[in-house]
């Protein structure tokens, strides 16, 4: 199309200068030049997220099962979705049918994550059993005929109970109240619901991120702008979830000690109400603004650029913060224990989701600028480790609000940046691979290791303690880190942290390529290291000499 043609198209599309333009028109300019699909498709996807995740360990705690249960629920995810996600990926590039994977993740994530609310409760031990059990487990003299009977020593005997618990942090503990046998079965009833479930999941976030890179064209230092729209799904599922299992809330006298129960399977409605409005969406992805590439997908060229040793820093470090990531399955367990409300933890996630979506629109790309990969990713880690210590001298649950603003920015930042980073390590025709592996590292390897050590370090201590042991842990790995990359990467300091070509270079590229004869192979041009970072240009360039 000529330059003439393009004007004329766009004069006819647009108002006139001077007439005010209709509803119709701006519709258009909208549709046009921004992609909503992709913009609207992550507030759905995150928003389903948010309503469910959560939740899901306080849905097992008040179903009977206690913090190691819990964590081999939640660890099966993360392992599942470590071996699933790469295979995704792998299909998706080797058979190019991105578009057909995602829209299989979003229905079986969504048919298998409702599943859930089927299942029955464990049932419920006799109340003479129940208060023995827990006299047991808090190192309370037990006396039947004093705890059953009528008299004003048999509610003074409850109330004691009662404020041990509390005092002990372990009210909501319902683990004394259920019979054995019954909360096995609810325990394997969920293991094969959620490996279901992860089987699916596996493919949706990581399907996304490759949608949004794909349209950026291969410049993905916007891809926080895209991705922010996830943090807005993030403030929406939150707050009404919140809002919803506040409603559902109500006070329970059982065996004679009060209990505030909530119906959490009302979180797992709104999850699928929001993968329904996602799924059209999905359907309309055409993935057609790809930037062509019709190299042979060679699996040696993947890991031969994987396993270089700036990579293998950085993917390191996605698995540790992964790790850490992994209290956040524990978080809203965390508050409980300190008096929060179930609105409270939702506003704290909207919280965090508002400070993430404000991150990455106005601040994300001139950060990443300015400071490059590996500086901010350096940034990120002390962000998170003052997040920690401030969680882990916590009383007052209010307080956690400001402290999610610090979360927000730090967990987006990080992310964000390792996406960049994978996407300018790999050539185009490994993009849904390499994302999806990055995806397998932080959102599922290193939270299938965080989340069985945190829910030990929770059972054997407790969740304040497990604060401090993550800042600790953070700052010492920080320092490994910078380490690493001092001395076991050869690149040079002033470009090591983008680990990419700057425009200018891509400018010379463009000018070099354009001076050779018509019949000059491309591969042929090369450029020396010292003055070239290292990305898998490098590697190719290498492997075509």
């Amino acid at each position: 199309m000529t330059a003439e043609s393009s004007s004329a198209g766009a004069k006819d599309e647009l108002p006139q200068e001077g007439v005010p333009e209709t509803l119709r028109q701006r519709t258009w300019r909208v549709l046009k030049e921004e992609n909503i699909a992709l913009r609207i498709l992550p507030v759905f996807l995150y928003g389903a997220i948010a309503c469910t995740s959560r939740f899901l360990a306080l849905y097992l705690r008040q179903l009977g099962l206690d913090a190691v249960r819990v964590g081999l629920i939640l660890t099966i995810r993360p392992i599942l979705g470590f071996f699933c996600t790469p295979m995704w990926g792998f299909i998706s590039d080797r058979f190019k049918i991105w578009r057909f994977v995602f829209i299989i993740s979003i229905i079986g994530t969504m048919l298998f994550g409702i599943s859930v609310i089927f299942i029955p409760p464990a049932e419920r031990e006799p109340c003479d059993i129940a208060i023995s059990n827990l006299a047991t487990n808090l190192g309370v003299p037990y006396n039947y005929s004093t705890t059953f009977n009528q008299s004003a020593y048999s509610r003074a005997y409850l109330n004691e109970l009662e404020k041990i618990m509390v005092g002990k942090k372990v009210y909501e503990d319902k683990t004394w109240l259920y019979d054995e046998r019954g909360v096995m079965v609810v325990f394997w009833e969920f293991m094969v619901a959620i490996t279901l479930y992860e089987l699916f999941f596996a493919a949706n976030l990581s399907s996304l991120d490759v949608a949004i890179v794909r349209e950026l064209k291969g410049n993905p230092k916007c891809y926080s702008k895209f991705r922010s729209f996830g943090s807005l799904g993030w403030i929406v599922g939150s707050l009404v979830s919140g809002g919803v299992l506040q409603y559902f809330r109500k006070v329970f006298t059982i065996c004679g000690i009060d209990f505030t129960l909530t119906d959490y399977r009302c979180a797992f409605i709104l999850m699928a109400c929001f993968y329904v409005a996602a799924l059209p969406i999905a359907c309309t992805l055409k993935y057609d603004n790809i930037r062509q590439n019709d190299k042979e997908y060679d699996v040696k060229n993947f890991v031969m650029i994987l396993i270089k040793p700036e990579n293998v820093s950085v993917y390191a470090l996605a698995v540790f913060v992964g790790i850490v990531n992994s209290f956040g399955s524990y978080f809203y367990w965390h508050l409980e224990n300190i008096g929060a409300t179930e609105l409270l933890m939702g506003t704290a996630t909207a919280v965090r989701a508002s400070s993430e979506m404000i991150w990455g629109l106005f601040f994300q790309s001139a950060a990443l600028e300015r400071l490059g990969h590996i500086n901010l990713l350096t940034l990120g880690l002390l962000l998170y480790a003052v997040r920690y210590f401030i969680l882990g001298i916590l009383t007052n649950p209010i307080l956690v609000l400001p402290i999610e603003c610090i979360m927000g920015a730090s967990y987006f930042s990080v992310w964000t940046t390792l996406v960049s980073y994978t996407v300018h390590s790999f050539p185009p025709q490994f993009t849904a691979t390499c994302i999806a592996f990055l995806c397998s590292l932080f959102h599922n390897l290193g939270p299938g290791i965080g989340t069985v050590f945190t829910g030990f370090l929770i059972e054997k201590y407790n969740s304040t303690t497990t604060c401090i042991v993550y800042c600790v842990s953070l700052c010492c790995f920080l320092v490994l880190f910078r380490l690493a990359r001092w001395n076991f990467t050869d690149i040079q300091p002033e470009k090591e942290s983008m680990n990419l070509l700057t425009d200018e270079e891509h400018e010379k590229d463009k000018m070099r390529e354009s001076t050779l004869p018509n019949d000059t192979p491309t591969t042929q041009v090369q450029t020396p290291l010292l003055t070239e970072p290292k990305s898998y240009n490098s590697i190719t360039k290498k492997g075509s000499s």
